[in-house]
């Protein structure tokens, strides 16, 4: 059991919530929030009945809040997903397995990666020509060295 101190001396000494022992108006004898005194279990059950009856101000705000944070919210989501599957590869190569045998998805992917080629072809193009030059320059520096040292290809 947490506890039991007053919400002032919650307040001085800097914490977020505090114990008084005692039952709020609905009978819940749980922590308060400093901030406003209101009971925790009190809260959580208002915002679910908020959310019951509101659920477009409230997907309204949660469109906001990822058209705000869209890019902190996709990073944060591929590294969640880079460590799943690095915790879970069996079921990672199964999903992935399963997904690829739908048509619909296979077709999208082709799509998707088909427009990204023709958005990007003059890069992918320098791209890959840059990578065959290094491979080249690489392959004549080769030579040379074994050249030097009286090897013959």
């Amino acid at each position: 059991m947490p506890e039991i101190i007053t919400r002032a001396e919650a307040k001085t000494r800097g914490l977020k919530h505090y114990f008084t022992g005692k039952p709020c108006k609905r009978g819940h004898v749980c922590e308060r929030t400093v901030s406003c005194g209101s009971c925790c279990i009190c809260a959580i059950e208002y915002s679910r009945e908020f959310r019951a009856l509101n659920p477009e101000k409230i997907r309204e705000r949660d469109r906001k809040h990822y058209a705000q944070n869209r890019k902190r919210l996709c990073e944060y989501s591929k590294q969640y997903m880079k460590k799943w599957r690095k915790l879970n590869p069996e079921r990672a190569r199964n999903i992935s397995r399963k997904r690829w045998q739908n048509e619909e998805y296979r077709e999208k992917t082709r799509a998707r990666n088909r427009a990204y080629y023709q958005a990007h072809r003059k890069e992918l193009y320098e791209k890959s020509n840059k990578a065959r030059k290094v491979r080249e320059l690489k392959i004549r520096a080769l030579i040379l060295a074994m050249e030097s040292l009286g090897i013959e290809i």
